[in-house]
């Protein structure tokens, strides 16, 4: 039986074997400077076989979702990505908002959501390998309120996102509206019951104006934000809230 510095030498010289070409000198320095040789090595292969890391999946909840209401069901489609191709289960949970939600197949990576009610949900997924590795990831499923007036959308209890400044954003706002027609946007903040309307960005709104708008077309320059979404942008400092934003066209 070799020694352990010569086992340890000889899984060196395996992985040398493997990159010859690369490594072809100085495996041939080692054979010399230690007296082995490859047959040497090789009787020993159970000394010499070293154990292959098992890494964890990597998991992916998917984008963000908005439903327009009156719809009440939402798709979540995931996906996972693993290097043993070993995953034994996948599973979806809810993490936060309201109680109100039904999975079809909670343990499937593409699963229907019925009964979903006004607010914001988070969704988690978790993907387990056989060895009981994991990664979870969420995603964010947004349910907006058909407000009584029809010309009107009501989007509560928004979240702000940070970017250059604080946003609000609308997912999916030019496949959802009639974007063609005029429309307004207007804010109200849980401080202030006064709804303020937000002017879109150009370069006639004030100064010291604290809101704008835009909306994402396909051509775009406002990156990295997501084509078609409609964003909320606030100058100043106070984002400890959960505004509604109200569109009126």
């Amino acid at each position: 039986m070799t020694s352990m510095i010569e086992a340890e030498t000889c899984r060196y010289l395996q992985l040398l074997k493997k990159n010859f070409m690369k490594h072809g000198k100085l495996f041939l320095l080692l054979i010399a400077a230690f007296g082995l040789t490859q047959a040497g090595c090789s009787k020993n292969s159970s000394d010499l076989e070293t154990t292959k890391p098992n890494y964890p999946p990597a998991a992916d909840a998917g984008i963000d979702i908005y439903v327009w209401s009156p719809l009440q069901d939402a798709y979540l489609i995931g996906s996972f990505l693993d290097v043993e191709k070993d995953v034994t289960g996948v599973s979806w949970t809810r993490i936060s908002g309201p109680d109100s939600y039904v999975f079809e197949n909670g343990d499937s990576l593409q699963t229907r959501i019925r009964g979903l009610a006004t607010g914001h949900y988070q969704f988690e997924l978790t993907v387990t390998d056989k060895e009981n590795l994991f990664d979870k990831d969420t995603v964010t499923v947004a349910v907006g309120e058909m407000p009584v007036k029809p010309n009107e959308f009501l989007f509560k209890y928004q979240v702000w996102i940070a970017d250059w400044y604080a946003n609000i954003e609308i997912p999916n706002f030019l496949e959802n509206t009639l974007h063609e027609s005029n429309f307004k946007v207007f804010i109200q903040r849980e401080s202030d019951p006064a709804w303020l309307e937000v002017m879109p960005q150009s370069a006639n709104v004030r100064e010291d104006a604290l809101y704008t708008y835009f909306v994402t077309g396909e051509r775009s320059q406002h990156r990295p934000y997501g084509y078609g979404n409609l964003y909320v942008t606030y100058y100043g400092t106070d984002v400890s809230d959960h505004p509604h934003i109200k569109i009126v066209y």
